[in-house]
């Protein structure tokens, strides 16, 4: 693999951690919304006053009413189960893609120290060789008499 190829998967999984970035805070919105649309409805049912008296008429507008928000309490938890669980999935699919993102970051690195490793290798030798020549000939000029 080039390192152009190794750039364009990071691209790749970066865009990837990103969009999954995205939906888990679309998730967890979503779950904030549900909860607290359960908690109103809850609210609700606290706020409302117990049957005093009256007709049976306005008994069974009120019983109907508390059924009714019964009804819709229950409903009300089952959304937040289900928002829950919805971003419970979106906070793993995210911690897998940005798992996948970090690897390849990694292994970009290693392969740009590897490289930076391999430059001062060949610097060294280089310096190395320089070094020889000069010591061959000092002492090649010494040993003819000449100066160093």
């Amino acid at each position: 693999m080039t390192r152009g190829d190794l750039a364009g998967v990071v691209r790749v999984r970066s865009v990837r951690e990103r969009d999954s970035r995205l939906g888990l805070a679309q998730a967890l919105r979503e779950q904030r919304a549900a909860e607290q649309a359960a908690a109103g409805l809850r609210d609700t049912l606290r706020d409302t006053p117990a049957f005093g008296s009256g007709s049976i008429r306005e008994f069974l507008a009120h019983t109907t009413h508390l059924d009714a928000l019964g009804h819709a309490i229950a409903q009300a938890d089952r959304d937040v189960l289900l928002a829950r669980g919805i971003a419970d999935a979106a906070r793993i699919h995210w911690q897998g893609d940005r798992s996948r993102l970090r690897a390849v970051e990694m292994l970009r690195e290693r392969r740009a120290e590897s490289r930076r490793l391999e430059v001062a290798r060949k610097q060294a030798a280089q310096l190395d060789d320089l070094a020889t020549q000069r010591w061959s000939r000092r002492t090649g000029a010494m040993a003819s008499g000449g100066r160093p």
